[in-house]
């Protein structure tokens, strides 16, 4: 997303008041993105979380193969 359309990132120079209108603006479409769809409850969210973040704490990283 950028705050001025067309324009790409690496050339724009915001003014303080630009930057904060499009922090705003992007807050504001975050906020109706998330409410746009009826809160669903998972019962198992908390436990696969728990689940995957096990597995990456616990997994080798893979070795470089010019180490084998």
């Amino acid at each position: 997303m950028t705050a001025v359309p067309g324009r790409p990132l690496q050339f724009l120079t915001l003014t303080q008041r630009e930057e904060q209108h499009a922090y705003g603006a992007a807050g504001a479409l975050l906020a109706r993105f998330h409410t746009a769809a009826p809160r669903t409850v998972l019962p198992s969210f908390g436990a696969d979380r728990a689940t995957c973040i096990r597995q990456q704490l616990t997994a080798r990283p893979p070795r470089a193969a010019h180490l084998e």
